[in-house]
């Protein structure tokens, strides 16, 4: 309190999370519009919120999400390098976890940066607060949220059409122990279009609101041992009715039925 002055201690009353959040965008060969690096601190900071909230407060710890927007595919490319020596130059984004930076490159049609942008971030924040999780929950989580937009205090997660007219053909639908199961060799092989579709779908599931409180357990199962990846096959046989066999079924149906609906937080 200032000397001699009549004061009181005011409490703000800010949201538990914005303690525990940061974000650190870095431009390379550019310098971004303003809205872009806006939408993107707004979008991220509404992540971490929602995924705060399915935790503990003593669950969470601060998250700095690091991303890196470049103009030029050279630079992009020699960073890219680092992470997969051998792949084409063809992506937009990725994630680099040993420095827990997102690295995005820059696209004139600014909802695809912001897109890969916040998948990318997405990454630094699940690494953040869970340490080491299965590729489905990562890759499904990043895909989720990648086009969420922000109105006032809600975030809105529309579904994904890509991913549902690739899963409209039954050949794409991969049986769930195997998806649970998938090793880095099938993210890379020539499937890999199909794991990420089938993770998006599984995840969007999941934080249906009828199943929110089973995300919840996964979240906190998830936290509790941020260096050891979680027995997903297990986990699902133990919290869901029925099993794996029986969110495979449900999951299929849920697809097939057609009612996709945008998810609100």
């Amino acid at each position: 309190k200032p000397v001699d002055q009549a004061a009181e201690r005011v409490d703000l009353g800010l949201p538990r999370e914005f303690d525990y959040f940061s974000l650190d965008i870095s431009m390379v060969g550019f310098r971004s519009p303003p809205l872009v690096r806006a939408e993107l601190e707004v979008g991220m900071t509404k992540i971490f919120h929602v995924l705060s909230e399915f935790l503990a407060l003593e669950q969470l710890r601060k998250v700095t999400a690091r991303v890196q927007l470049h103009a030029q595919r050279s630079t992009f490319n020699a960073l890219y390098a680092r992470t997969e020596p051998n792949a084409a130059g063809s992506v937009q984004g990725f994630y680099e976890p040993a420095s827990n930076l997102g690295v995005v490159l820059y696209d004139e049609v600014e909802s695809r940066t912001m897109n890969t942008a916040i998948h990318e971030a997405t990454h630094a924040i699940i690494a953040g607060l869970f340490g080491h999780t299965p590729r489905w929950f990562n890759e499904g989580l990043a895909e989720h949220f990648e086009r969420m937009e922000v109105s006032g205090s809600a975030g809105i997660v529309p579904v994904a059409p890509e991913w549902l007219r690739e899963l409209s053909r039954s050949s794409a639908q991969l049986p769930l122990p195997r998806l649970l199961g998938a090793t880095q060799e099938d993210w890379r092989g020539q499937g890999r279009l199909a794991h990420y579709a089938n993770s998006w779908a599984l995840v969007h599931f999941l934080l249906e609101p009828q199943h929110r409180p089973l995300a919840e357990k996964l979240l906190r199962e998830l936290v509790r041992d941020r260096c050891d990846e979680i027995e997903s096959i297990a986990f699902f046989e133990q919290h869901y009715p029925g099993g794996v066999n029986r969110l495979e079924g449900d999951l299929h149906a849920w697809l097939s039925a057609g009612r996709h609906i945008p998810h609100t937080y």
